[in-house]
């Protein structure tokens, strides 16, 4: 199968399943010429793990077409939130104070906003404890840094500890009461990738 029909196939069984639902298209280590038969298609979401990489594949070609939506879906470090800060539109992996308040600064100079999932790693509490304690979080940050609004979505992923025999059944809960600009919180996590 190739990257085009597997990215046809997955694409309608996510429809099929939920067709409010954006799939990122994981183009990390990959060429843009390699990538071009999806965009093609007018796909929009891709994700990255470098940022550097990113930068150098994406720059030229997001002057050109505003619309894609860049993805940073791999761990980030505090000297590289700048750059990501600049071709990104969602950060995966904010998962430090550190982070938080960088972006809070760079969002408050007015360049851009972008949107942020928290990433909470607690390997043996259930999903509505974990739940709690993202929300309890999400709070907590909020007040320390005196941010206003924490940007949506929101994802945390819960992963099974020693001695558990699987991970936790997806659990979705809406409008937690902490921060009403939170709108949908998952629990849980689908990687799709195309090779």
């Amino acid at each position: 199968m190739n990257i085009l029909e597997n990215y046809l196939n997955i694409k309608k069984r996510i429809e099929t399943l939920n067709n409010k639902t954006n799939l990122i298209v994981v183009s990390k280590g990959q060429i843009l010429d390699k990538i071009k038969i999806i965009l093609n298609t007018g796909h929009i979401h891709f994700g990255e793990n470098r940022v550097q990489e990113a930068l150098l594949k994406w720059s030229d070609y997001l002057s050109n077409n505003a619309n894609i939506q860049l993805h940073l879906i791999g761990g980030l470090q505090s000297n590289k939130a700048k750059q990501a800060f600049q071709i990104f539109n969602y950060i995966h992996s904010l998962d430090s104070e550190k982070l938080a308040k960088t972006f809070s600064n760079l969002e408050s100079n007015g360049q851009k906003k972008i949107k942020y999932f928290i990433q909470v790693g607690i390997p043996t509490l259930s999903a509505a404890v974990c739940a709690m304690l993202l929300v309890l979080f999400i709070a907590l940050l909020a007040q320390a840094n005196s941010l206003a609004k924490i940007p949506r979505p929101v994802k945390m992923i819960n992963q099974p500890g020693p001695g558990a025999t699987s991970a936790t059944t997806p659990t979705k809960v809406t409008n937690p009461p902490i921060n009403p600009t939170i709108t949908r919180l998952t629990i849980g996590v689908i990687n799709l990738s195309y090779s």
